[in-house]
């Protein structure tokens, strides 16, 4: 009965049952109690709400509200408010008791209160400009006394009067830091900077929420559902399905086939044509003085090797015709050539 009156989900439940244990274990440990009651007590299963984050759209719309909003004083925190959420994905209570010292020639340097990584983040010129618009000497959202959970409290009790009056349903705080994170992943940046830019502690929780807007997964993912029907989804985007690359290798191999198949199979009805004839290499060697030599011949006019490299450079070659030095010391392959045509 005591734990179906719990109104906590997820994470914050299965917090809350860990500090009842603890609370029990310690007056066990203290012979207050013989037996631990909350032993026996299951733990929750963790579902955690779905991340959405805000589209441009009901950004828009949440910052033309604020005209709208009745208290004219509070509506120039409560934009500068906004575009700080928007552009530097802080937490409602690092960002409501942030101190103007914290801001240097538009770089933003912190550390986060649940977890005391350090974050720094360069903020657009517009957040810049109406945090310093903001009244208060030192803090642009609080007056530095109280509570850090009161001051939290009261800005929360503000944005849900302006997201009603913005008519965006499902609005909160925490969608800010959903819309910051996922317009990174979206972007291309990697897992490790945006955990970075966040203040997780580990690359694990950035995964854990965030995981479907990594841009280079999704794209793989949907790359493999694509390729695993290729024909419906070409039908339904008229283009041509995507070929796995096993696929895409035997393809190539059977074009180099039919084309080489084409090119030798010559004959009275397929001559050569004749701007595919090359010039004969052995000739364009002789015309630039290059010396050839049989077997029982002895070499009578060596050739420089820079003349055989000149030559290979100018004229142009078809494939078929290559040319292979004899293997030994410079001085008795000099002007010999093994023709392969």
């Amino acid at each position: 009965m005591f734990r179906e009156t719990w109104t906590n989900r997820g994470t914050a439940a299965r917090k809350k049952l860990e500090a009842l244990r603890t609370f029990f274990r310690f007056c066990v440990d203290r012979k207050w109690v013989t037996d631990n009651p909350a032993k026996a007590l299951r733990m929750p299963k963790n579902t955690e709400p779905p991340v959405e984050p805000f589209t441009d759209e009901e950004v828009e719309q949440i910052l033309a509200a604020i005209e709208k909003y009745p208290d004219k004083q509070n509506a120039i925190r409560l934009r500068a408010l906004i575009l700080l959420l928007r552009y530097s994905g802080l937490c409602l209570g690092d960002a409501v008791t942030i101190s103007r010292d914290r801001i240097k020639n538009g770089t933003l340097i912190l550390r986060t209160e649940k977890t005391g990584t350090l974050v720094r983040l360069p903020l657009p010129q517009k957040v810049v400009d109406a945090i310093a618009a903001c009244p208060g000497p030192r803090y642009p959202f609080w007056s530095g006394n109280g509570k850090r959970k009161s001051v939290v409290t009261d800005w929360q009790r503000a944005l849900k009067r302006l997201f009603d009056i913005a008519g965006v349903r499902g609005a909160h705080a925490h969608r800010f830091r959903h819309t910051f994170a996922c317009s990174l992943l979206t972007a291309g940046v990697s897992l490790t900077h945006v955990s970075k830019l966040l203040g997780h502690s580990s690359e694990a929780i950035t995964e854990k929420y965030y995981s479907a807007w990594i841009k280079g997964r999704q794209e793989v993912l949907e790359a493999a559902v694509k390729g695993t029907f290729p024909s419906e989804f070409a039908a339904a985007t008229d283009t041509k399905p995507i070929q796995s690359n096993s696929t895409r290798a035997k393809n190539h191999q059977n074009a180099n086939k039919t084309h080489k198949s084409r090119w030798w199979r010559r004959g009275e009805l397929n001559p050569r044509p004749k701007s595919a004839t090359p010039r004969s290499l052995h000739a364009y060697l002789s015309s630039v003085g290059f010396a050839f030599r049989t077997k029982n011949e002895q070499e009578t006019r060596p050739t420089s090797p820079m003349v055989l490299a000149r030559a290979l450079r100018t004229e142009r070659l078809r494939p078929a015709h290559c040319m292979t030095l004899l293997t030994g010391p410079v001085s008795k392959a000099r002007g010999s050539v093994r023709l392969i045509n």
